[in-house]
């Protein structure tokens, strides 16, 4: 498909599945409550300790129905790739591991350009922290350049680096959905493969379009209390247009 056309279905998706819609935004209804009481029940804690474990309940809870929340945004991504036109009737314990798979895939292709950035950071950092324990070889304004020089260094490092594995992270959600298999989303040399193998410059495209449409929506209904109430609606209708594009996008590898 092409880019517009992903888009155009992406965001008409959605409204054809108000069922699965309601269900989620129901969902995020649901774990906003659940933090808030566990919010609640801490700071109660400090007139009874027994608030300590509803707390801890709460948050447990809200983790169970967070997997559900990500399970089913790889079922929206599964419809892209089989373009499927409505989510089928889920299973909600299916769903949940589904979740957790994707929430394991998020937190490695987060960890490894965390790990980057601080080997960059420390790495360009050290000048001026072995100045800083030798203050009599160099002045404080030189040992402030070199910390200047290291910032700005790690924050560009940074920005690339969580920016290519971002888009890497889209076709790991989409190994994931296709396989089910946490191993072949994990394969990063694979999952980079499958940009090029998509085409790079189509990925990319497609992919900053949905953030953009995504960021502008949102932040326009958040500029005041009244239409930041329609965010709750608003955003789960997004982020089923994100994941719906996101298959679409990857059902296209060649």
């Amino acid at each position: 498909m092409e880019v517009v056309d992903i888009i155009k279905d992406s965001l008409k998706f959605p409204a054809d599945n108000i069922k699965q819609l309601a269900i989620y935004i129901l969902l995020t209804i649901v774990i906003a409550v659940l933090l808030f009481g566990a919010i609640v029940s801490f700071a109660m804690s400090v007139q009874n300790v027994a608030f300590i474990a509803l707390g801890v309940l709460l948050i447990i809870l809200a983790i169970v129905v967070y997997f559900i929340m990500a399970g089913y945004q790889m079922e929206v991504l599964k419809t892209g790739l089989k373009h499927e036109i409505e989510i089928p009737d889920v299973e909600w314990k299916g769903v949940c591991i589904l979740g957790l798979k994707k929430f394991v895939v998020d937190i490695v292709y987060m960890i490894i350009p965390t790990i980057i950035t601080l080997i960059v950071f420390f790495l360009t950092a050290s000048p001026a922290i072995y100045t800083n324990l030798n203050p009599a070889q160099f002045s404080s304004d030189f040992t402030g350049s070199l910390l200047f020089a290291s910032l700005s260094i790690t924050l560009i490092v940074a920005f690339v680096v969580y920016l290519i594995f971002a888009f890497v992270q889209t076709m790991a959600y989409g190994r994931l959905a296709k396989t089910d298999s946490l191993g072949n989303a994990l394969n990063i040399v694979e999952a980079v493969k499958d940009i090029s193998r998509v085409g790079a410059g189509k990925v990319i495209i497609t992919i900053l379009l949905l953030v953009v449409i995504n960021v502008l929506i949102t932040g326009i209904l958040s500029s005041t209390f009244i239409f930041a109430v329609l965010n709750i609606i608003a955003a789960p209708y997004l982020m089923f247009a994100f994941y719906r594009g996101n298959g679409l996008l990857y059902a296209d590898l060649e």
